[in-house]
Protein backbone atom coordinates (compact mmCIF):
# COMPACT_ATOMS: atom_id res chain seq x y z
CA UNK A 1 0.00 0.00 0.00
CA UNK A 2 1.40 3.27 -0.74
CA UNK A 3 0.26 6.76 0.71
CA UNK A 4 0.55 10.75 -0.09
CA UNK A 5 -0.24 13.45 1.49
CA UNK A 6 -1.79 16.43 -0.34
CA UNK A 7 -2.31 20.22 1.42
CA UNK A 8 -5.81 21.81 0.16
CA UNK A 9 -5.18 25.46 -0.38
CA UNK A 10 -7.70 27.90 -1.99
CA UNK A 11 -5.40 28.46 -5.10
CA UNK A 12 -5.51 24.72 -5.66
CA UNK A 13 -9.67 24.68 -5.63
CA UNK A 14 -9.40 27.62 -7.61
CA UNK A 15 -7.39 26.24 -10.37
CA UNK A 16 -9.17 22.92 -10.57
CA UNK A 17 -12.60 24.88 -10.98
CA UNK A 18 -11.32 26.76 -13.71
CA UNK A 19 -9.25 23.73 -15.35
CA UNK A 20 -12.95 21.70 -15.52
CA UNK A 21 -15.25 24.47 -16.14
CA UNK A 22 -17.05 24.23 -12.81
CA UNK A 23 -17.11 27.85 -11.60
CA UNK A 24 -19.86 27.59 -8.48
CA UNK A 25 -19.00 30.64 -5.99
CA UNK A 26 -18.48 28.10 -3.59
CA UNK A 27 -15.36 27.44 -4.83
CA UNK A 28 -14.13 30.30 -5.83
CA UNK A 29 -15.48 32.74 -3.23
CA UNK A 30 -15.07 31.90 0.65
CA UNK A 31 -17.93 34.21 1.53
CA UNK A 32 -20.28 31.99 -1.04
CA UNK A 33 -19.13 28.84 0.52
CA UNK A 34 -19.66 30.22 4.27
CA UNK A 35 -23.13 31.48 3.57
CA UNK A 36 -23.67 28.01 2.17
CA UNK A 37 -22.62 26.74 5.69
CA UNK A 38 -18.86 25.54 5.45
CA UNK A 39 -16.00 27.38 6.89
CA UNK A 40 -14.39 28.24 3.46
CA UNK A 41 -14.01 27.58 0.35
CA UNK A 42 -14.60 23.70 -0.58
CA UNK A 43 -13.67 22.26 -3.58
CA UNK A 44 -15.70 20.21 -6.66
CA UNK A 45 -15.90 16.54 -5.49
CA UNK A 46 -14.23 15.29 -8.78
CA UNK A 47 -10.86 17.09 -6.87
CA UNK A 48 -10.17 13.47 -5.60
CA UNK A 49 -10.15 12.12 -8.93
CA UNK A 50 -7.21 14.09 -9.94
CA UNK A 51 -4.86 13.03 -6.99
CA UNK A 52 -5.87 9.51 -7.60
CA UNK A 53 -4.11 9.53 -10.46
CA UNK A 54 -0.76 9.30 -8.82
CA UNK A 55 1.54 6.16 -8.87
CA UNK A 56 3.28 4.75 -6.51
CA UNK A 57 7.27 4.88 -7.76
CA UNK A 58 7.37 1.44 -6.35
CA UNK A 59 5.00 0.14 -8.75
CA UNK A 60 6.09 -0.74 -12.53
CA UNK A 61 3.52 -0.36 -14.73
CA UNK A 62 4.38 -1.29 -18.60
CA UNK A 63 4.41 1.62 -21.11
CA UNK A 64 1.69 2.04 -22.56
CA UNK A 65 -1.62 1.44 -20.05
CA UNK A 66 -4.90 3.00 -21.66
CA UNK A 67 -6.70 3.80 -18.31
CA UNK A 68 -10.77 2.12 -19.06
CA UNK A 69 -12.64 2.99 -16.04
CA UNK A 70 -13.29 4.74 -12.97
CA UNK A 71 -15.52 4.96 -10.02
CA UNK A 72 -15.58 7.27 -6.99
CA UNK A 73 -17.36 7.44 -3.97
CA UNK A 74 -17.75 10.92 -2.29
CA UNK A 75 -18.65 11.00 1.47
CA UNK A 76 -17.68 14.84 2.45
CA UNK A 77 -16.80 17.96 1.17
CA UNK A 78 -12.92 18.95 1.14
CA UNK A 79 -12.38 22.62 1.82
CA UNK A 80 -9.08 24.48 1.94
CA UNK A 81 -7.22 23.95 4.24
CA UNK A 82 -7.56 19.80 4.43
CA UNK A 83 -4.52 17.76 4.48
CA UNK A 84 -5.66 14.56 2.31
CA UNK A 85 -4.48 11.17 2.98
CA UNK A 86 -4.69 8.97 -0.03
CA UNK A 87 -3.40 5.25 0.35
CA UNK A 88 -3.92 3.23 -2.50
CA UNK A 89 -3.80 -0.40 -3.05
CA UNK A 90 -2.35 -1.97 -6.49
CA UNK A 91 -3.45 -5.26 -7.61
CA UNK A 92 -2.75 -6.73 -11.18
CA UNK A 93 -5.29 -9.00 -12.68
CA UNK A 94 -6.75 -10.30 -16.44
CA UNK A 95 -9.47 -8.98 -18.34
CA UNK A 96 -11.54 -11.63 -19.78
CA UNK A 97 -9.28 -11.98 -22.53
CA UNK A 98 -5.77 -12.23 -20.45
CA UNK A 99 -4.69 -8.66 -21.04
CA UNK A 100 -2.87 -7.46 -18.10
CA UNK A 101 -5.01 -5.35 -15.79
CA UNK A 102 -3.68 -3.00 -13.02
CA UNK A 103 -6.41 -1.60 -10.41
CA UNK A 104 -5.84 1.07 -8.31
CA UNK A 105 -8.27 1.23 -5.23
CA UNK A 106 -7.63 4.51 -3.18
CA UNK A 107 -9.34 5.80 0.01
CA UNK A 108 -8.84 9.51 0.98
CA UNK A 109 -9.53 11.16 4.29
CA UNK A 110 -8.55 14.28 5.94
CA UNK A 111 -6.64 15.86 8.72
CA UNK A 112 -8.90 14.60 11.16
CA UNK A 113 -9.08 10.95 9.87
CA UNK A 114 -12.78 11.34 8.38
CA UNK A 115 -13.40 9.04 5.01
CA UNK A 116 -14.20 12.20 2.19
CA UNK A 117 -14.31 9.85 -1.18
CA UNK A 118 -12.60 6.86 -2.37
CA UNK A 119 -12.24 5.19 -5.57
CA UNK A 120 -11.33 2.01 -8.41
CA UNK A 121 -9.50 3.31 -10.77
CA UNK A 122 -8.76 0.40 -13.63
CA UNK A 123 -6.15 0.27 -16.05
CA UNK A 124 -5.63 -2.02 -19.20
CA UNK A 125 -1.69 -2.63 -20.72
CA UNK A 126 -2.00 -3.66 -24.04
CA UNK A 127 0.00 -6.76 -25.28
CA UNK A 128 1.20 -7.38 -21.99
CA UNK A 129 -0.45 -10.88 -20.30
CA UNK A 130 -1.32 -11.52 -17.00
Amino acid sequence: MSEKVWNITKYAIAQYAQAVENLEPMYLNEKDAQQAGFETTIAPTSLCAQYQMFQDPQVKVPKGGVHTKQKMSFFKPIQAGDALTARTEVAEGADAKGRLQITYTTTFTNQNGEVVCSGVMTNLVPGARK
